[in-house]
């Protein structure tokens, strides 16, 4: 897997294991078609990381900051392989990234692990498939960030699932502004009302 675009485009990627499953090329090239103009000079989180391929996307396309949340110890030590990989050569990058260890829904709930930080222009999360709908990702992201300014006033919940994954009803907050399909997966664009 490689960054597809931007100065870091081409930049190898290694996927942390079978059961890590990286937002495609189809779907990244899409969603980044759709941020292109909030993107350059944006603050970035990539929720549920992984092998942190979104917001490596993000940070080779000009965001002026890009946060990796994951949980797993396994998962983060290759994450941060990759991000050390590319930003190798560009002493400025280093303090434009930082990789945390928590739990996804709990860094909303806390506001982030450095606490009132400034705001988040774009979160995007990509959390384990839930076909049945079992794990509620969606509603809890927004429930937590209902209760915390992590997300800009003009910001973007971009929330990535399975296409067969059943909708979860939305408090009247949140608007959804963009809903697409490729493929097997579903990315919803999320604002605040």
């Amino acid at each position: 897997m490689r960054i597809t675009g931007g100065e870091r485009r081409g930049t190898r990627i290694e996927v942390p294991g079978a059961r890590v499953r990286p937002t495609s090329d189809m779907v990244r090239e899409a969603l980044f078609s759709a941020l292109a103009d909030r993107i350059p000079g944006c603050r970035f989180i990539d929720l549920f990381a992984g092998s942190g391929v979104v917001g490596l996307e993000a940070l080779s396309r000009g965001a002026s900051f890009v946060c990796w949340v994951e949980s797993s110890v396994h998962v983060l030590r290759v994450l941060k392989e990759n991000v050390t990989r590319a930003i190798t050569g560009d002493p400025l990058s280093a303090t434009r990234s930082q990789v945390y260890r928590s739990d996804a829904i709990r860094f909303l709930e806390k506001g982030g692990l450095d606490g009132g930080a400034e705001p988040f222009d774009v979160i995007f999360a990509d959390p384990p498939y839930d076909t049945d709908g079992s794990n509620a990702w969606l509603r809890k992201a927004l429930k937590a960030l209902e209760k915390t300014t992590m997300l800009a006033a003009e910001g973007l919940l971009v929330f990535e699932q399975a296409k067969k994954q059943p909708d979860e009803l939305l408090s009247d907050a949140w608007q959804v502004i963009r809903d697409r399909t490729y493929g097997g997966t579903r990315v919803l664009f999320l604002r605040k009302s």
